[in-house]
């Protein structure tokens, strides 16, 4: 059986539980899921430089791009975050029941 080491998954029940919080600096957590996004957008940007160069394109367009991307993910996160923020709280607690 190969292994890599604990990674949290459970001999006996064969469960694996993801974890979310790698490691932090000072106030700052960094997540698992955050770190593999990172990665990706990363790799994708590299690559997409890549290609580009072969049109004939600047690469400070694609940097550019990249930049905008990036800004409207964390503003658009931002604002769906708080839009379904406001609106759990503002709902009856009458109304929270499921529906049947």
């Amino acid at each position: 059986m190969l292994r890599f080491g604990d990674f949290g998954i459970n001999e006996k029940n064969r469960e694996s539980k993801v974890h979310s919080k790698l490691f932090h600096i000072g106030p700052l957590e960094v997540h698992s899921y955050g770190l593999m996004l990172s990665i990706s957008f990363l790799v994708g940007s590299y690559f997409s430089m890549c290609r580009i160069k072969k049109h004939g394109i600047d690469n400070n367009k694609v940097i550019d791009l990249s930049i905008v991307i990036v800004i409207s993910a964390i503003l658009g996160a931002g604002l769906i975050y708080y839009n379904q923020k406001k609106s759990k709280s503002s709902v009856p607690k009458e109304k929270k029941q499921p529906i049947q």
